[in-house]
């Protein structure tokens, strides 16, 4: 039997902290194509082309976070093959083929942002401010990536927010620093020139779509996973005066791309609490509602997320308006909501991609004064934490605007 390149190449280096917390920090996201997400919303999201079910798609990333704290292709593959028997996926290409793109597109990918986020470590830019390109010695090498190989740049040159490895499929190429003394050794007064940027035109045979990239990158890989999972490195003062960049919405997707109707009312399965007499008593209903100040659910994406009162902070510092009240259906919003949105956005600053998850439902309370009455809420959480809440009286159309992004979940009515 030969010897597999894949597992060979990921022997050592791997696994370190900052590439395990990189791929720690995603969110599961359903998807029929790879390119369903585009860019740096990769660096916030895991998916596996053809996994639409968020109980297969939890099951392989468990799978592929074990193979990027391990480095175990084996491993993986015979995890992979308890999956499929599992849940009776049927995937596309062969096994050993769709295995292979799996375990080193993601192990390839969260190697490169973990070297991004120790290459830009403040200390070490400062001894360490050049950046080298090192191709990686492929059986096929790409001829472009072949010319790069050897260039050194300044570590903020904006060529490494297009080039930054990995660069297309397969591709192994990675980023060395250096310091003045080691520019000077390599026979060069300062960085290179940039290369132009030479950018190509790419259809998607699906969508029909155009994508213009960088020549000698693959479409969808012209980006920085590092710079979109944490930023670019970036002087305290420029992020002050900036007020921390703007976030735009990437890829912000409605209902109807995934053939959504009207939200539909549910009843609730818990009654309404009662209302604050006083800002004081807003924690304390908080806790009776989650059972005690702090507590954790899984929802059905497979993602766990963290309840405390910080959430009631906004409440108690303005006016009263009877949103306590919601109090006790919040475990049902995430627990068993009708949809969950995965909203991706950039700041525009620093070149990082966030993401945030909103919960919907809708419940029929009733009527009230001889009218039905109907409450929709939406819940908001980043990073595993629940961080707002909004309610709406009315319509389900109320909602519209917050419907948006990529649905990670949607109950089947």
């Amino acid at each position: 039997m030969q010897p597999d390149p894949l597992a060979a190449e990921f022997s050592e280096g791997l696994p370190f902290d900052e590439a395990v917390q990189f791929f720690q920090q995603k969110v599961n996201v359903p998807t029929k194509r790879w390119n369903d997400i585009r860019k740096g919303a990769h660096a916030r999201a895991f998916m596996i082309a053809g996994a639409m079910k968020a109980d297969l798609l939890s099951d392989l990333r468990a799978a592929v976070d074990q193979s990027i704290a391990t480095g175990n292709f084996r491993q993986f593959q015979k995890g992979f093959d308890g999956i499929v028997a599992k849940h009776g996926w049927s995937y596309n290409g062969s096994r050993g083929w769709r295995t292979n793109v799996i375990y080193s597109t993601n192990m390839r990918s969260a190697y490169q942002a973990g070297r991004y986020n120790q290459l830009t470590d403040p200390d070490l830019l400062k001894v360490r401010p050049y950046w080298k390109y090192v191709h990686g010695d492929s059986q096929k090498p790409r001829p472009e990536h072949l010319s790069w190989d050897g260039l050194v740049l300044s570590h903020d040159d904006i060529f490494w927010q297009t080039h930054f490895p990995a660069n297309g499929w397969g591709c192994s190429c990675r980023v060395t620093s250096l310091s003045k003394r080691g520019l000077r050794k390599l026979g060069k007064s300062g960085p290179d020139k940039a290369p132009a940027l030479n950018l190509v035109s790419h259809q998607d045979k699906a969508t029909s779509e155009i994508f213009k990239v960088p020549k000698g990158i693959d479409p969808g890989f012209d980006f920085n996973i590092g710079e979109a999972a944490q930023g670019r490195p970036m002087a305290k003062k420029v992020i002050d005066e900036a007020r921390g960049g703007k976030w735009t919405s990437v890829d912000a997707k409605g209902p109807s791309e995934f053939a959504r109707g009207s939200v539909p009312q549910d009843k609730p399965k818990a009654a309404l609490g009662k209302r604050a007499r006083n800002p004081s008593e807003i924690d304390g209903l908080f806790s009776k509602a989650i059972g005690g100040e702090t507590t954790s659910i899984r929802d059905r994406a497979g993602e766990v997320i963290r309840l405390d009162q910080a959430i009631t902070d906004h409440i108690k510092s303005g006016r009263l308006d009877g949103r306590e009240r919601y109090f006790p259906l919040i475990r049902e919003v995430i627990e068993d909501p009708y949809e969950i949105w995965a909203n991706f956005a950039k700041n525009d600053l620093t070149g990082k991609y966030g993401i945030r998850r909103n919960y919907v439902k809708f419940f029929d309370l009733g009527r009230e004064n001889g009218k039905p009455k109907i409450v929709g809420i939406v819940a908001e959480a980043v990073k595993g934490v629940w961080t707002g809440v909004t309610v709406f009286r009315g319509k389900p159309d109320a909602l519209k605007n917050l419907r948006k992004g990529h649905l990670v979940y949607g109950r089947e009515d």
